[in-house]
């Protein structure tokens, strides 16, 4: 079960109200999920915010029809869906357990039921995930940018 105290720790949530706390508690679900298992597919629909509690998870991508790439692995404390959270579009991602893992789901439903009844909240919330979605945008632009400059090397060095 989700306690407020194992939310405090989360950092999306960190600085709430103990009220709030409580709150966001009572709507959280458990999952847990073998080795191997997909929390979330590509093109999925996006109707829950996640958080990993225990176990590891990749973040995959498809590169053309039969491969993948590993774009991050997620440890405990690490939330995931964001994207989808905030403009309920499908999962652009696959998520996959690397170990035997427990994830903490919130439905958007019931978060947005949350931050009507407490607007604060709410914006808290969207600014703190907004804050997550940013980093790993930078993330992803930095890690472009080396696989470019490291590609721009190769063919350089191959039509020599």
């Amino acid at each position: 079960m989700v306690t407020p105290d194992w939310l405090k720790k989360i950092d999306v949530f960190k600085g709430l109200t103990d009220e709030q706390y409580e709150k966001i508690a009572s709507a959280c679900g458990e999952m847990n999920y073998k080795q191997g298992e997909f929390v979330t597919r590509k093109g999925d629909p996006s109707n829950a915010l996640y958080i990993l509690a225990e176990g590891a998870c990749d973040v995959k991508v498809e590169l053309g029809r039969y491969s993948q790439f590993t774009v991050h692995q997620l440890n405990p404390g690490d939330v995931f869906g964001e994207l989808g959270f905030i403009d309920a579009k499908p999962r652009s991602a696959d998520i996959i357990c690397v170990r035997p893992s427990k994830i903490v789901v919130l439905l958007r439903d019931e978060l947005m039921k949350l931050a009507e009844d407490d607007p604060k909240l709410g914006f808290t919330l969207i600014m703190r995930l907004t804050k997550k979605i940013c980093e790993r945008l930078r993330r992803t632009n930095e890690q472009f940018q080396n696989f470019y400059l490291k590609a721009s090397v190769v063919f350089k060095e191959m039509f020599r």
